[in-house]
């Protein structure tokens, strides 16, 4: 543009930026330093640059890459937004845009509690998700192994989360994980017990929160998180359904929970092995709890639920 072009010619024969500012009123500080830096001109005067330290450095990435907006960044390094903006553009950083990857994500999407869908992924994100506090805001993750990222897409698929699952590939395993940075969706989630440090902080299933008619799809979800499912190859021995957690008391929930909705009238004897655990033996016993389990929910662990057809059909 030519007035670009004025302002650079000004800038070289010796016009101060401020006095460019005067003259040029629609232009701010850091277009005028944008325009400048663009056209590869150093900027002249004012107070000595504050380099980052290589732990500075690698704080700010870590910062932009967990979605930090310029002027959170400009408060952190002790600079003004501006300042903050022109260190950026000359490391060639770029802050993330929090909602570029999710800007047609479903934040209010457990406000309310109206469908089996969202109880399950609520019984499903006590157990298996984690959410913690970065920059002010919440974040969510929800890791799985690698074998059901299904259900990872699923998620993704019922909040519109425009999210990519990322990989983490260890020595003799591989998980995969979901995240999302929204205050929405944290402030809901807290709601229902899912919270930062929850193993630790939680001592009960919130199940009293959900609505009784999508309580079975809470319980599922639950399953699918901390529950397991033992079948004998022959189906004639060992089947045995069991749930775990940090706390007694949560088994003890997760108990009565089955006693409940399944009118089972025996309550199971916790066993702590190291983390408390209970279960269910028998093929029948087992069955009448997944049969009720299973009744509702649209939503489900794919290889739980294959063991669950398995275990049917060897009583035809």
């Amino acid at each position: 543009m030519e007035q670009n072009q004025k302002i650079i010619d000004e800038y070289i024969a010796g016009k101060s930026i401020a006095a460019l500012l005067r003259e040029y009123p629609d232009y701010t500080r850091g277009k005028i330093n944008k325009i400048l830096l663009d056209n590869g001109i150093v900027i002249r005067g004012g107070r000595k640059k504050k380099n980052f330290t290589e732990q500075q450095l690698e704080e700010l990435k870590q910062m932009l890459k967990d979605g930090a907006k310029v002027k959170e960044l400009a408060a952190h390094f002790n600079m003004d937004k501006t300042t903050m903006e022109n260190r950026l553009y000359e490391l060639g950083l770029k802050t993330k845009g929090r909602k570029t990857v999710n800007r047609n994500m479903i934040s209010d999407y457990f406000s309310v509690i109206d469908c089996p869908e969202k109880a399950y992924w609520l019984g499903f994100l006590y157990t298996d998700g984690c959410v913690d506090i970065r920059n002010n805001n919440y974040r969510l993750r929800f890791q799985l192994q690698e074998q059901d990222k299904e259900i990872l897409e699923k998620f993704k698929e019922d909040l519109n989360l425009g999210s990519k699952i990322s990989y983490d590939i260890r020595p003799n395993s591989t998980c995969c994980s979901v995240e999302v940075i929204d205050n929405q969706l944290g402030i809901d989630l807290a709601k229902y017990g899912i919270i930062p440090n929850k193993t630790y902080e939680s001592q009960h299933i919130p199940y009293e929160t959900i609505p009784e008619e999508y309580l079975v799809s809470y319980v599922l979800g639950l399953f699918d998180g901390d529950g397991g499912l033992s079948i004998s190859d022959d189906f004639s021995k060992d089947v045995a359904l069991s749930y775990s957690a940090y706390y007694k008391s949560e088994v003890e929930d997760f108990d009565k929970l089955i006693m409940k909705l399944t009118g089972i009238t025996n309550p199971r004897k916790p066993i702590c092995l190291p983390a408390w655990n209970v279960s269910w033996r028998g093929r029948l016993q087992v069955l009448k709890i997944l049969d009720v389990l299973y009744s509702q929910s649209p939503r489900f662990l794919k290889r739980k639920y294959d063991k669950y057809i398995a275990l049917k059909e060897s009583l035809k």
